[in-house]
């Protein structure tokens, strides 16, 4: 990943206490198993899949054993993608995902710790659906954002996006061989937040009843206050 998110162990160069990686025959080998045992999804995420090297290879592959991939993103490197290989993913119908937290390009480059993380993958969703590949935008929730959910929630509609999906900060690793985040708590909004942060959930499900675009607001309002 070529991003630094401030809440993400990869990104802040916490070290691994695993020395191998997954290679793509060992990913073949798992859609293998998978197919055998009647497993019809798998799910690839980031960073940037689209950085391993013959990842549509590997969606090609998986849909010839009738398995859908689903892949997430921060949109880095996808706007690269040549025609073949847009080809597969929509033939093979792989949704996709791109990880934004925020539509305002300095407050987006300061959560993610990188330069031109709007805008390229404002130019990967652009790539995506000139292609007719529908994209859902992920948005972590956090004290930097929380106040402008609604301005990012309607940013994401406004440019044709159908599916936003939000989640706070998860405070324990997201990796199982790396240490957490040190103080990674203090990133989440801050309990006194939480009536603004209920308000704009409670906005954004309001519209999304009358118009076309789906979240999973219904799902994290009734434990989102308590979490946090």
């Amino acid at each position: 990943c070529e991003q630094r998110c401030m809440y993400c162990e990869i990104g802040q160069n916490i070290p691994s206490s695993r020395k191998d990686n997954l290679t793509a025959g060992d990913i073949e080998w798992i859609l293998d198993e998978m197919a055998r045992a009647g497993i019809k999804r798998i799910s690839f995420c980031g960073g940037e899949p689209f950085q391993f090297p013959g990842l549509t290879g590997i969606v090609k592959y998986a849909g010839k054993k009738d398995i859908r991939c689903t892949i997430t993103t921060n949109g880095m490197a996808a706007f690269k993608l040549g025609r073949k290989e847009l080809r597969i993913l929509k033939e093979n119908k792989a949704l996709i995902n791109i990880s934004i937290d925020s539509f305002d390009e300095r407050l987006q480059d300061h959560i993610r710790g990188k330069k031109n993380s709007l805008s390229y993958p404002l130019s990967s969703i652009k790539t995506f659906q000139d292609q007719g590949i529908p994209v859902t935008v992920l948005t972590v929730i956090s004290k930097y954002n929380y106040e402008d959910l609604y301005e990012i929630f309607i940013s994401a509609y406004n440019k044709g996006i159908k599916q936003v999906l939000f989640q706070p900060v998860i405070t324990f690793s997201n990796y199982p061989d790396r240490a957490p985040v040190a103080d990674k708590n203090l990133i989440n909004v801050p309990p006194e937040g939480i009536p603004v942060l209920m308000d704009h959930l409670r906005r954004m499900h309001k519209f999304e009843r009358t118009h076309n675009i789906n979240t999973n607001i219904y799902r994290i309002m009734p434990w989102i206050g308590h979490y946090l």
